[in-house]
């Protein structure tokens, strides 16, 4: 198959019309629906796509256009995205797991052409989130159009009531093919948001020309040959979703599609599918593999990436070299720089592998770290903020001009907002920098102290936030205990105390059942806002449990 540079100015329809050319009968997706697989190859997928996109261009669709994808992963997810591309259309990806606060404010973000959405999907209702949606909009614009919204199956009798164009897909995608494929390198292809924890969810847009750079940095980096398959567990309407299925299409391997996960059905697939590569949260990731039986070996499995979400990088890592000798690293992105970003290699020893962080996958990636005060860039191993430039880094926060001008510094670089140093070749990522803690003048970071209380055989799971005191800012822990166990706060206040700095020492160790959580596109996300507030509470009561102000200069 011809090897594009990974500076080739070429667009997504582009390369996909090339490779089906030279390689039409390799398989490329694998739907997986009822236990009925349905498998598509370059040229099925060639022909589909173009079809659709000549079906939306006759609802007026084109070079400019977006349209949003409501849809779990399946194989007109995958068509659809290829149908954009080749009318220079943009892509907004959807999480099923949105409700009416998300899509009314995308709604007001994002002018929509038209929704592709299910009928049906795990019995959400997405025809009365879209008619909420719709009049939410509408009581602040009377003005407001309703986006066209195509069904994939039969059109309900309720999307009447939204008032708004409705079509199958199935009649879309049946027109004639579209003659004329244009290069839409430039174009705007695909937006992603940005998690809304916090605050309203921003849109960062990347164009065609880096998603196929990005594509084939990443399919360099993870080692991807052809004949490879990988389990699509994460959303692919996420960047982290996103950007695992396209370097696999690029490195020449399969996807394997999972509508939504389901850890006995993914571990299934782990043992029968030839699964070579997997890409997911670290929650994921430990639900995944312990369901695969002591003694079962996945020969073809070995290559793995993985992020911190909970705190169980460490175990995954160790598990999966130990029980088949595969190495899953971590890795580092964003949705304004790309997922996939960085990751560390292969062969990297495994403590490495453990970090946040990893080495940029291309040369076009740039990073540096600046002090949190003056800006400026600080040497090899010393903690700041994160700072990115290159061909992966948008160019804008879509119609936010406010956001797009605190992102960027006067010379053009990225601010991530993250807190990390230079090491091992690359960098570590340490915190979101708002995260961090100034303990006693000392910036500390809230994993380092989550890692030790982590150690007790108790705790299943912890997190540290700070919270101002009269006195300065203490760093209050909330732990998780094991099924059938409990938090014994005294006696890890006390180990702290032997093992930590003093200013590292929490002030409580606070135990909980569950942590409030938001649902992120790759998996849920801890709301620290939501502990901070709770540890505020617990503060102002002046609760009479052990405290730490006293100092410890033990390490």
């Amino acid at each position: 198959m011809q090897q594009y540079s990974a500076r080739s100015p070429i667009g997504l329809s582009s390369w996909l019309h090339a490779a089906a050319q030279e390689q039409g009968d390799r398989e490329v997706l694998i739907g997986v629906e009822n236990g009925r697989r349905t498998k598509v190859t370059l040229g099925q997928l060639e022909s589909k796509s173009l079809s659709l996109a000549t079906g939306l261009r006759s609802i007026g669709a084109g070079e400019g256009s977006t349209i949003a994808i409501w849809l779990p992963n399946q194989i007109e997810l995958m068509v659809t995205q290829f149908a954009c591309t080749a009318i220079g259309a943009s892509v907004l990806g959807l999480n099923t797991r949105y409700r009416s606060y998300e899509i009314s404010h995308l709604l007001g973000t994002v002018p929509l052409h038209a929704i592709v959405l299910p009928s049906q999907f795990l019995g959400i209702d997405f025809v009365g989130t879209m008619k909420e949606s719709v009049e939410n909009r509408r009581n602040i614009d009377p003005s407001f159009r309703a986006p066209d919204l195509i069904f994939l199956d039969e059109i309900p009798r309720e999307a009447a009531e939204i008032g708004a164009r409705c079509y199958r897909f199935g009649d879309l995608a049946s027109a004639e093919e579209l003659v004329d494929r244009r290069d839409h390198s430039a174009a705007l292809s695909n937006l992603f948001t940005t998690s809304g924890s916090t605050s309203a969810p921003k849109v960062a847009g990347h164009d065609q020309a880096s998603i196929v750079r990005h594509a084939l940095a990443d399919a360099h980096a993870l080692d991807v040959r052809a004949g490879d398959r990988f389990l699509a567990i994460l959303p692919i309407c996420g960047v982290f979703g996103f950007n695992s299925v396209m370097a696999m299409f690029f490195g020449g391997g399969a996807v394997v599609l999972m509508r939504s996960f389901d850890v006995e059905e993914a571990a299934r697939h782990l043992r029968e599918s030839g699964i070579t590569h997997v890409i997911g949260g670290d929650e994921m990731l430990d639900a995944l593999f312990t369901k695969v039986p002591d003694g079962v070996d996945l020969p073809l499995l070995r290559r793995g990436c993985i992020t911190n979400f909970v705190g169980r990088v460490k175990s995954v890592v160790e598990q999966a070299e130990m029980r088949w000798s595969v190495s899953i690293s971590s890795v580092y992105g964003s949705s304004e720089i790309f997922a996939l970003a960085a990751m560390w290699p292969q062969d990297a020893d495994q403590p490495v592998r453990c970090l946040q962080g990893g080495v940029v996958v291309e040369c076009g990636v740039e990073v540096r770290v600046v002090d949190l005060d003056t800006r400026l860039e600080v040497e090899s191993g010393v903690s700041g903020e994160l700072e990115f430039s290159g061909y992966n880094v948008i160019e804008r926060y879509l119609n936010n001009p406010k956001a797009t001008a605190d992102a960027f510094t006067p010379d053009g670089w990225f601010r991530s907002g993250d807190l990390g140093y230079m090491a091992n070749g690359g960098f570590v990522f340490q915190c979101r920098a708002r995260e961090a803690l100034r303990l006693r003048g000392f910036l500390v970071e809230p994993g380092e102290i989550e890692e030790f209380l982590s150690l007790d055989e108790a705790v299943d799971e912890v997190h540290v936030v700070g919270v101002d005191t009269p006195t300065g800012t203490k760093a209050i822990a909330f732990a998780r205990p094991r099924p059938g166990r409990s938090i014994d706060e005294p006696a890890l206040l006390a180990q702290a105390k032997q093992n930590l700095a003093g200013f590292k020492v929490p002030l409580r160790v606070i135990e909980v059942s569950e942590f409030p959580t938001t649902a992120g596109t790759n998996g849920p996300k801890v709301r620290f806002e939501e502990l901070r507030e709770t540890a505020r509470e617990l503060l102002g009561e002046k609760p009479e449990g052990p405290q730490s102000d006293t100092d410890n200069t033990s390490t």
